[in-house]
């Protein structure tokens, strides 16, 4: 996955557990973390696409702008008592000339 500095939308998450993937249903909760940005679902940080079967992360403008060359993406769901972290992955960033915020 590439980021963009300015870059602001909702990030589509796939989790799975071997080939099976991940649902509201088959957890009791959620956690995605981007950089220094950490959303849960419980606490409707992260919502969930049932079409897609996507976990949906939204980023700012502002955000993506603090953001250097690289940032690290983990996620964490909770199972009763058994919470499970994935692997740490890299997401590139690049850089952009535009620099200035859009006006709303």
């Amino acid at each position: 996955m590439t980021l963009h500095q300015g870059d602001q939308y909702v990030i589509p998450v796939e989790i799975k557990n071997a080939t099976t993937v991940i649902t509201p249903d088959d957890v009791d909760d959620v956690r995605i973390q981007i950089g220094d940005e950490l959303r849960q679902y419980s606490d409707g940080g992260l919502t969930f696409d049932a079409e897609n079967k996507k976990w949906l992360f939204r980023i700012t403008e502002e955000k993506t702008r603090t953001f250097n060359c690289s940032v690290n993406m983990q996620v964490g769901i909770l199972v009763g008592t058994d919470i499970v972290y994935s692997s740490v992955q890299k997401i590139i960033l690049e850089r952009s000339i535009i620099r200035k915020d859009w006006v709303e």
